[in-house]
């Protein structure tokens, strides 16, 4: 008795465009892939398309992305309304194309939260 596995060496695709809404310039940086170590510069108001051709055995690994402005570590970044990496799984379909949106989290709400939270402190005290 033999048993049959499907290979998977057919290519598969990654396709991700990055829409940087955040007002600042930031580093996207790829989990593998030629620019590994150095990521991509996407200016303020510009996107970045990046295609990866995944071939042989081990080609569904996902990729993940991660977003960073090294200019300015404190500045929080979010990916599509989430902090943390965006995973791409590579599909198929040459076709497929992820869109990721980066924006700035709100300082004002991050403000608002410590005053608020510094006011109950002092009405616990008082």
């Amino acid at each position: 008795m033999f048993l049959s596995v499907e290979s998977s060496s057919s290519t598969r695709f990654v396709k991700v465009r990055f829409d940087n809404k955040a007002g600042a310039q930031v580093k996207v940086i790829p989990s593998k892939g030629q620019n590994k170590n150095e990521g991509y510069t996407v200016q303020p108001h510009m996107t970045l398309d990046l295609n990866f051709e995944e071939k042989g055995q081990q080609n569904d690994i996902p990729i993940n992305f991660k977003v960073e402005n090294p200019w300015t570590p404190g500045d929080k970044l979010l990916v599509n309304g989430q902090q943390g990496p965006v995973t791409v799984v590579p599909s198929p379909n040459k076709d497929d194309i992820k869109l990721v949106t980066i924006t700035a989290a709100c300082k004002c709400f991050q403000s608002l939260l410590s005053s608020l939270a510094t006011e109950e402190n002092l009405d616990l005290v008082n």
